[in-house]
């Protein structure tokens, strides 16, 4: 794991990889049908932490180890959009860790999730670079 600017920790390529395989190139907000990977290419998921990474951030356990918080089960794969709604600080009590858990693995266990696009893989790494 690497550290950030803000001395925590990032994910890991594996990680990233896993969080993207199970995903079944959906965001995980129910309902919500947002391909990670468009057909183009282009990365549109976010790994979302469902403690939050920083101390200002929503659902922040200052309990939680920095290497735990980067940890596949603290990470939930979504949009933008549904990511910005999930961390407004005027929905926190909405979306508790206790929520955001279960959706994480309602989302990593369902049996109706399309092929990942070809170039999936390729795709993570260049996102994975880009960020480095």
């Amino acid at each position: 794991m690497s550290k950030s600017k803000d001395g925590s920790l990032d994910p890991t390529e594996a990680t990233f990889k896993k969080l993207f395989g199970l995903s079944g190139n959906k965001c995980a907000y129910p309902g919500c049908t947002m391909p990670m990977i468009d057909a183009t290419g282009t990365v549109l998921g976010q790994a979302c932490h469902i403690k939050g990474r920083r101390v200002d951030s929503a659902r922040h356990d200052k309990t939680q180890s920095h290497k735990s918080r980067a940890e596949f089960a603290n990470l939930i794969l979504m949009c933008a959009s549904h990511n910005t709604v999930v961390d407004d600080p005027a929905n926190v009590a909405d979306f508790t860790v206790e929520t955001l858990t279960k959706w994480k693995k309602d989302h990593e266990t369902r049996s109706d999730s399309p092929p990942l696009p070809e170039n999936f893989f390729a795709q993570i790494q260049k996102m994975l670079e880009a960020a480095s």
